[in-house]
C-alpha cells in the first residue's frame, strides 16, 4: 500500500512540475530548449547555416514535443507504451489544437483513474492553453 501511495505521490508530482513549468510559455519553447535545428548545419565547412524552411522546423518542434510527453508517460508505468499526437500545434486559435493519446497496456494490467489525470494534465500542461476537452486519450490492451 506504501508503494502504491509513493508511486501515485511521484506521478503527481511530476505532473504538477511539467504543468507549472509550461506556464506562460509558449509550445515552441518547451521544444526549442535542447532543440538546436538550425545547429545541425553549423560548423559544415565554415558555410552558414542555410535559412531553415519553417514548416520543417514546426514540423520537428511538433515531433519534440510528442517525444517528450511519450518518454515522460513512459515514466508512471513501466506497463504502458504511449503514442502521442498532436494536430495543429501552431494555430493562432487554440480551439484548433488537439492532443491523442493512446495508452497501450499490457493485458492483465490496469491504469488507474489518477495515473489517467495526471496525464491529461501532463499534456494540457505542455500545450499552453489547449482546451481540456481536446485531449483524448484512448486506452489499449495488447498482448505480453
Amino acid at each position: 500500500m506504501n508503494s502504491l501511495k509513493i508511486k501515485l505521490f511521484g506521478i503527481l508530482w511530476i505532473a504538477l512540475l511539467l504543468v507549472s513549468c509550461g506556464k506562460g510559455q509558449s509550445p515552441r519553447s518547451h521544444a526549442e530548449d535542447t532543440l538546436e535545428y538550425d545547429g545541425i548545419y553549423a560548423g559544415l565547412s565554415g558555410q552558414a547555416a542555410p535559412e531553415p524552411d519553417p514548416e520543417k522546423k514546426k514540423e520537428s518542434i511538433q515531433e519534440t514535443l510528442e517525444n517528450r510527453l511519450q518518454d515522460t508517460i513512459r515514466l508512471i508505468s513501466e506497463d504502458i507504451e504511449p503514442t502521442v499526437s498532436i494536430e495543429n500545434l501552431f494555430a493562432e486559435n487554440r480551439e484548433e489544437t488537439t492532443a491523442a493519446v493512446t495508452l497501450s497496456i499490457k493485458q492483465g494490467h490496469e491504469i488507474s483513474g489518477d495515473e489517467q489525470k495526471a496525464i491529461e494534465k501532463l499534456v494540457a500542461g505542455s500545450i499552453d492553453e489547449i482546451p481540456p476537452e481536446n485531449i483524448f486519450i484512448t486506452i489499449k490492451n495488447t498482448e505480453e
